[in-house]
This record gives C-alpha cells, sequence and structure tokens, in this order.
C-alpha cells in the first residue's frame, strides 16, 4: 500500500479552490504533476490566501472537516473600521449571519492593532486598492479570528455582522499545523512533526 502524503499550500489571492476550471486558475496549476492526485482538505474563498492541506487520505480529511471534531481554523483579517469592546464580545460569543438565521459557535479574537488604511493598502488587491482610494485615513482592524467550524465566507460574514469589512484575509493555521514563513504559491510536506500531531 503507498504511503499517505500530506503538504502544505500557500494559496495566493485569485486562485480557486478546485482541482480543475476551464476558464480560471485554480490552486492545482502550482502543483507538479506527480501530485496532481492530491486534492484539499477544505476550501479558501477566491480572495482569500493562506494555509491549505492537500492529501490522498480521504479518511483524515473527513475526520478534519466535521464539525464534531472542532478543529481549530485561524485567520489574519483586515478590517475596514473599527471594532468596539461590545463587537469583540459578540464575536467571541456568537453573532447572527447577516441574511440568514444562522448563530455561529463561539470564536477566538485577537485584535493586534488599529492603524489607517494607507498603512496597509500595498497589501490589498488591485481592486481594494480602488475601491478604497479615497478612504486612506480611514481605520482599519487587523486581528485573529479562531473558528471550529467552516461555513462558507464565515470571516467575512462575522466581521459584516459586527459593521466591519474585510479587506485582506489570510488563513495562518489548521489544527495543529502552522503557515510558517512558506512563501505565497510555495507547496510543501510535512515534517515528521507536523505528520504526527495531524495524525493524531
Amino acid at each position: 500500500m503507498n504511503e499517505k502524503r500530506y503538504m502544505i499550500y500557500n494559496k495566493r489571492r485569485g486562485e480557486l479552490t478546485a482541482r480543475k476550471d476551464a476558464n480560471r486558475k485554480t490552486v492545482m496549476d502550482a502543483f507538479p504533476a506527480d501530485l496532481c492526485d492530491l486534492f484539499p482538505v477544505g476550501r479558501l474563498d477566491k480572495e482569500t490566501e493562506g494555509l491549505l492541506l492537500f492529501t490522498d487520505d480521504g479518511a483524515l480529511a473527513a475526520r478534519l472537516l466535521h464539525p464534531l471534531h472542532h478543529v481549530e481554523k485561524t485567520y489574519l483579517f483586515y478590517s475596514h473600521g473599527r471594532l468596539s469592546a461590545e463587537d469583540q464580545a459578540r464575536l467571541e460569543s456568537g453573532v447572527v449571519l447577516a441574511g440568514t438565521q444562522i448563530v455561529t459557535a463561539p470564536a477566538k479574537l485577537s485584535v493586534l492593532r488599529e492603524c489607517p488604511l494607507s498603512e496597509i493598502s500595498a497589501e490589498l488587491s488591485a481592486y481594494e486598492q480602488k475601491k478604497y482610494r479615497r478612504h486612506e485615513s480611514d481605520p482599519v482592524t487587523i486581528g485573529m479570528l479562531t473558528l471550529t467550524e467552516g461555513k462558507k465566507h464565515q470571516v467575512r460574514k462575522m466581521l459584516l455582522a459586527v459593521g466591519g469589512r474585510v479587506i485582506f484575509l489570510r488563513r495562518v493555521s489548521f489544527g495543529p499545523l502552522s503557515l510558517g514563513d512558506l512563501p505565497l504559491g510555495a507547496l510543501r510536506p510535512l515534517d515528521e512533526e507536523e505528520r504526527a500531531a495531524l495524525l493524531s
């Protein structure tokens, strides 16, 4: 039996989390031919960058994605606007997602700092830079949000529920795995310690 393979990929903005697409760039375009049979564990939306786990271990993927296992996923976000103490408390205790009756599970929030948009504009997509070019003095909240669930566009919708708007989003960890200094668009296998932590 072939040994299962586990890889971390640092997804770039603009890439689809899909095995193939007729018209658009996907994460698999960065993979060498001998790794194209791997599949992503979960997904990141097109405008989100960061850590994606790829494997050919279907059983492990199912366990990691099952809501009963509460696997933590941490995101670095830049949100247009300020987050009050009340907003922060709501994000941590659970918010109703806009346009739904879904209440999010408790989350962990760490606000790192607040700055004017001009300080982080170089990190934004060309679309976001154009959209906010007249708002360079507006405040931006930079923080980390850790979830144990994975609803579609969840981080974006959670910030929207408290009056914020995500303008940059990167997943920095998934379970015991961290992105570290892996460059954007780069791929690497798990080391022995990471592999043991993941399989346990």
